[in-house]
């Protein structure tokens, strides 16, 4: 992204509703010449529909001249956010913990992860996901912050 006059902006907590948000950037609020950055819970892992959601809004992203950029949230599979290669997506960047990331002329280092208040739920969901021959979750083990230390 040319980051000539671009904007840079924080969100969170979209839940799985791209769709939406982008909907809500571009449309409702004109947002353009932007990185936009979700501060988790982006809700990806759940059910493989990202690719589609992201062909559904790429032209937007473009026409607007808009870059997501995603931080690991405790509601998001870990696994997306260590595999650059798998996951990505030209408008739409996971962010690896413990890494800096240069947007918009700024320096930013990323730690993801969260504490969830429904881990009892969420891995009582997962047993019955796997009971019932599901190869999904709703908890991953790791979603606590992770700490680095050099």
């Amino acid at each position: 992204m040319k980051e000539d006059n671009r904007r840079l902006f924080f969100c969170g907590d979209i839940h799985g509703d791209f769709r939406e948000f982008v909907w809500t950037a571009t449309q409702k609020y004109k947002i353009t010449n932007s990185d936009i950055n979700i501060l988790g819970d982006f809700g990806i892992g759940f059910d493989g529909s990202l690719p589609g959601e992201y062909k559904h809004v790429e032209k937007r992203l473009k026409e607007n001249n808009i870059c997501i950029w995603v931080l690991r949230g405790n509601h998001d599979d870990p696994s997306f956010f260590t595999d650059e290669e798998k996951f990505s997506y030209p408008l739409l960047r996971f962010m690896e913990d413990h890494k800096v990331y240069k947007i918009c002329d700024k320096e930013i280092y990323i730690i993801g992860g969260a504490n969830s208040t429904d881990v009892v739920w969420r891995l009582e969901a997962n047993q019955k996901l796997a009971a019932g021959g599901k190869d999904r979750k709703v908890w991953w083990e790791d979603e606590d912050v992770v700490k680095k230390y050099n």
